[in-house]
């Protein structure tokens, strides 16, 4: 909701302000009330050419889903909607190849926005922010920044970030596939290399 309330709030002021959204690690797309794309960053583009839970279909935002794209183009289309209360809002984009679905978060844009387009979408209304997701992609960034910053191995950091979740030792190890020894072996070692001694406080500090 704060995400939400902070996109809708963006002014573009001019064509240099979209230059940012490149840095993104998310797909950042502005669509028109048709789900046309009036903005694409880089890694919007990059998940629009993968066409794996997001594509472009006749020049318009899509899913191969059925259902997904259904509910999809309905939030986008509630962003155009004067008066609606409650526009815009999430869907997960599943993936034909049977990765984690993308996340995506619809939300309208003021209609006092200044928006500068380049000149061959100048005539599209901007109606919405779809900001997109891969949980894959953000799981990977938050393994390699437990590495840099605690000298994890690649398995102690994936471990990690699973035993955050709370359920024990052997829910853990059972989504890794790996044994419980293996489990305890990890836990030792992070326990070492966190300076913690009791899985509350180790999960504290990585929270």
């Amino acid at each position: 909701a704060a995400l939400q309330r902070r996109l809708y709030h963006l002014t573009f002021a001019s064509e240099s302000a979209f230059a940012g959204f490149d840095d993104l690690h998310q797909g950042f797309l502005l669509v028109d009330a048709q789900a046309r794309p009036v903005f694409v960053n880089r890694a919007g583009r990059a998940l629009l050419d993968a066409r794996d839970g997001l594509r472009l279909e006749a020049g318009v935002l899509t899913a191969p889903n059925a259902d997904d794209r259904r509910d999809l183009c309905a939030l986008i289309a509630s962003c155009a909607l004067e008066g609606n209360i409650a526009p815009g809002g999430e869907v997960l984009l599943r993936r034909q190849s049977g990765r984690l679905p993308l996340h995506a978060l619809v939300t309208p844009i003021r209609q006092q926005t200044v928006i500068a387009a380049t000149p061959g979408t100048i005539a599209q209304r901007p109606a919405a922010i779809v900001l997109v997701s891969d949980p894959e992609t953000e799981i990977r960034s938050r393994i390699e920044a437990l590495r840099e910053r605690f000298g994890f191995t690649p398995a102690e950091a994936a471990f990690a970030l699973e035993i955050v979740k709370g359920d024990g030792r052997q829910a853990t190890a059972d989504r890794l596939g790996i044994t419980l020894g293996t489990a305890r072996s990890h836990l030792s070692n992070i326990f070492d290399k966190t300076g913690t001694r009791r899985q509350a406080e180790l999960v504290r500090l990585l929270f």
